[in-house]
Order: C-alpha cells, then sequence, then structure tokens
C-alpha cells in the first residue's frame, strides 16, 4: 500500500516539474522567436510607416497652390454677363449683339457650356443647335483675350413696360403704332390671347377693352414681349390698358 503512495506522489512531482520548465522556457524566449511560434492563422499585423515628406515636396505643394489660387482669381475677374440677341451660330461660336450694338463672340465648349431655356420658373436644358438667331441671350462667361467663353446660356424671353400716344391703328394686320414719352417708336401685335383693359372716363375703373375701341390720338399704357424681328419691327403686346382722349378733354 505504501509503495503505491509513494508512486503516486512521484507521478504527481514529476508533471509539476514538466509544467515549471515548460513555463519557464516560454518567459526566456526572445521576441522573434515568440512571434516565430504563432500559427499561421494567427499571423500579426503590419503598420506601413508613411513616407516621410521632404522638403522638396512641401515647395511643389505650395507652388500648386498658389498657381490655383491665382487661376481663381483671375476667372472671377474676367467674369463677365452678357446680355443680347443671337446674330449667328457657327461651329461653336456665336456672335451677339447687345442693345446698345456692341457685338460679342461667345465661345461654347460643347461638354462644359451649359444651356437653357427659360418658361416662368422652370428651366429646360437644350443642345446648341437648338439656339435660333433673334434668340434673346442671357451669357455668364469668362473673358478671355476678344472673346468670352461661356459657361452657362440662357435663352429668355425679353419683356417691358412703356406708355405712349397711339400714333397708327392697323385693323388689318392687328397692329398698333405708339410713341413712347422717351420718342421711341413700337409696333405692337395685338393677339387673342392679348389682355386688353379700358379705362371708363366717368366712373375711372378699368372694364374689358378690345381692339376696336383703340383709336389714334389715346394714350397707352403696355408690357410687351420684344421680339427683335428685323424684318417687322414687331413686339408681342402682353397686357393692355387704354385711356381714351376724352379723359383729358374733361379735366
Amino acid at each position: 500500500m505504501k509503495k503505491n503512495q509513494y508512486l503516486l506522489i512521484g507521478i504527481i512531482i514529476t508533471l509539476l516539474l514538466i509544467k515549471v520548465n515548460a513555463f519557464t522556457y516560454a518567459q526566456n524566449l526572445s521576441p522573434t522567436e515568440k512571434i516565430t511560434s504563432i500559427s499561421p492563422s494567427e499571423s500579426p499585423k503590419t503598420t506601413l510607416k508613411p513616407t516621410p515628406t521632404t522638403k522638396e515636396d512641401e515647395n511643389i505643394q505650395t507652388l500648386k497652390d498658389k498657381i490655383a489660387t491665382k487661376v481663381a482669381e483671375l476667372r472671377e475677374k474676367n467674369r463677365t454677363i452678357i446680355i443680347g440677341y443671337l446674330q449667328k451660330n457657327d461651329n461653336n461660336t456665336l456672335l451677339v449683339k447687345d442693345e446698345k450694338e456692341i457685338e460679342y463672340k461667345i465661345t461654347v465648349d460643347s461638354d462644359l457650356t451649359k444651356i437653357y431655356t427659360i418658361t416662368g420658373n422652370a428651366q429646360k436644358e437644350i443642345k446648341l443647335k437648338d439656339l435660333i438667331n433673334s434668340s434673346y441671350l442671357i451669357i455668364s462667361g469668362t473673358k478671355i483675350d476678344d472673346s468670352i467663353s461661356a459657361n452657362i446660356i440662357y435663352v429668355d424671353k425679353q419683356y417691358f413696360v412703356a406708355s405712349g400716344k397711339i400714333i397708327e391703328v392697323n385693323t388689318d394686320d392687328k397692329t398698333i403704332g405708339v410713341l413712347t414719352t422717351d420718342k421711341e417708336q413700337y409696333i405692337l401685335d395685338v393677339e387673342t390671347k392679348t389682355k386688353q383693359a379700358i379705362l371708363n372716363v366717368k366712373t375711372l375703373d378699368s372694364q374689358k377693352g378690345g381692339f376696336s375701341k383703340i383709336k389714334v390720338g389715346d394714350t397707352l399704357h403696355f408690357v410687351a414681349m420684344r421680339l427683335k424681328d428685323e424684318k417687322t419691327g414687331r413686339n408681342k403686346a402682353i397686357r393692355l390698358l387704354l385711356v381714351p382722349q376724352e379723359f383729358f378733354n374733361t379735366k
């Protein structure tokens, strides 16, 4: 019985000595040996060190920033807006004439320039080929030498308000000739959609008017759309308020 006890105690002591030796060996391993002992599925993560920035790299970046700033300043300084009528559309180049009869050459980039038509509060993108002569254009771009590089082109309608004396009434063409207080003459096309009103001389209220009530010598306040039609010189009448000449005679 005692022999069995001594044998069991010996086995336990041997196992303890093995564990102590294994722990001591692991503690004495170098860092490299410890890494190589890791299984392939537990490979250590490696961290890439950033490439050090040299003085030359800093100088190059500074030069790039200065160039970008200068280009932005030049673009801002040379940015301009042109408003006028299209005279010619030829191979990505537009010829536009403003109200003072000054002509501008507009260059269009098929990839960068955006062209829109404006209807009320909505706008629709169109192509360069859709622009027709006499279109009223608002152009935003950058002035380069003797031309303007267009960024955005808006095709709009030009409305204007004026008043003057009626000097001609053409019942066949339904047109009215008006001489304004600024001594400018306009020919107005009166259409079925034109909204017409006439001042009642007695009540001073406005009431529905009509083309048959318009007479030479009457005063006309109007809103019209400038068509810039070189052949007819006509403008489209939008709203008319007729003041009969009798109104002034009763004062």
